[in-house]
């Protein structure tokens, strides 16, 4: 068993949403820690708090909701904390809704910019590509839980492959190796016959990957399913995935047993080190 720490912060509400999900669905041992507008009335205090949760975590992730107040206000900081504790510091956020209007998209976008100036790697997930995941209306509260759901699963989808003793794993070298600046996440699954195969179509087409997977020059592979999930299997998935990046790429994938899945396969790709960010 991998004995890495991970610490994940929420900023804001935009952030705690996706954090509560977190703590109900992930396996390993993490860390969590909600960061409010507190922190403003009393930043001295919260920044101990803070430093004395993070610890000697060899993973930070940072969830907010970009647009958000309270999120835009701490992340530049709380970022900061995490990186001067020699951590591999990943922000996981979100991009507003168009429906949620012109002016808190403008906000989102100065948002962006601290990303990109503020962590080592971030997976950023763009709200306005939630409805081609679903074939029927998507209500806005639907929507909304959807968003959470993948901030959620975009850092089970590492975190598994570290703290999880698997088929395969990984460790936290491989992931900041693979991580750098701007990464997307893709999902798939399936179930039946040709599961495996299924789910990397699935996820090679995900709505959620807004850049081609072969300008990516790392790619990280999770392939998950319960204890029926053959090594044949994961052969099948990783060689499809593989096949749409550079040969050049670096990649790095794992294999976890989900003990409540009985059925499926799901499958959760980042993609990262682009040649041209967003």
């Amino acid at each position: 068993m991998n004995n890495a720490k991970i610490c994940c912060i929420a900023l804001g509400g935009g952030g705690k949403k996706a954090l509560n999900l977190l703590k109900k669905e992930v396996q390993g041992d993490l860390k969590f820690l909600e960061v409010d507008k507190k922190f403003f009335k009393n930043s001295e205090e919260e920044k101990d708090k803070i430093k004395n949760e993070i610890g000697k975590s060899d993973i930070v992730f940072i969830i907010l909701g970009l647009g958000g107040k309270t999120g835009m206000g701490l992340v530049s900081e709380v970022a900061e904390i995490g990186k001067s504790s020699g951590a591999l510091t990943i922000g996981v956020a979100t991009m507003p809704f168009s429906f949620e209007g012109r002016k808190i998209r403008e906000i989102a976008n100065q948002g962006l910019e601290k990303l990109k100036n503020s962590f080592d790697a971030y997976i950023l997930v763009e709200n306005d590509n939630l409805t081609k995941l679903s074939d029927s209306a998507m209500t806005m509260t639907e929507a909304f839980k959807v968003s959470d759901c993948l901030l959620s699963r975009a850092i089970r989808g590492l975190s598994d492959l570290i703290l999880i003793e698997g088929m395969i794993n990984i460790e936290v070298k491989d992931i900041k190796d693979a991580l750098k600046g701007f990464s997307e996440i893709g999902i798939g699954s399936a179930f039946g016959e040709d599961r495996a195969i299924k789910a990397a179509k699935d996820a090679i087409k995900s709505p959620l990957l807004q850049k081609p997977m072969k300008d990516a020059q790392k790619l990280i592979i999770n392939v998950t399913g319960g204890r029926d999930l053959s090594l044949n299997e994961v052969v099948d998935a990783v060689k499809i995935l593989t096949e749409e990046v550079s040969e050049n790429a670096a990649i790095h994938f794992g294999a976890v047993v989900d003990e409540k899945e009985k059925q499926s396969i799901y499958i959760t790709i980042i993609a990262s080190d682009f040649r041209k960010e967003p």
